[in-house]
């Protein structure tokens, strides 16, 4: 029968390699990991190097994806990249106090949401982050919103 200290222990050791091996794969000692990396499980995942996919935004990305009918995407190491069949759109968010868009950018109500967009770009806020799409690899111009619309709808705080 095995002993729960024995048990509490082995747990603990592989929470201290787990972090340890993020913090080797970041080229950080693990007493200068960055607040926004978590023991919690992440859902974000990709193969590609980059540091915006083990963070709390790109699984908030990736759950927020989930919910708006997406079961797949795909991964640039900065971004998601989605299909929307005859376009793609990169995706990404960050936790910020507020939205700063880029000069230009026209605003355009979408599921309620105030969203500014140009050419091949929206922006929008979804609670304490700015949400942002871009035309993808294969896409020239950004959709019509009523193509995405349905991420900015999933987007929102419930």
């Amino acid at each position: 029968m095995s002993c729960p200290t024995r048990a509490t222990v082995s747990s603990l050791l592989v929470v201290a390699l787990v972090l340890a091996g993020l913090a080797a794969r970041r080229g950080m000692a693990k007493d200068e990991m960055p607040s926004d990396v978590s023991m919690a499980p992440r859902t974000a995942t990709c193969a590609v190097p980059g540091e915006w996919p083990y963070t709390r935004d790109a699984d908030w990305v990736v759950r927020m994806l989930r919910r708006a009918g997406f079961k797949t995407h795909g991964c640039t190491g900065s971004a998601f990249t989605i299909d929307l069949g005859s376009a793609d759109l990169y995706v990404w968010a960050f936790t910020s106090s507020r939205l700063h868009a880029e000069p230009g950018m026209t605003t355009r109500v979408v599921a309620g949401v105030r969203v500014h967009l140009n050419r091949i770009r929206a922006t929008w806020r979804a609670g304490r982050r700015n949400v942002w799409i871009e035309a993808g690899p294969a896409t020239a111009r950004l959709p019509p919103p009523r193509r995405w619309r349905r991420l900015v709808a999933f987007s929102l705080p419930r």
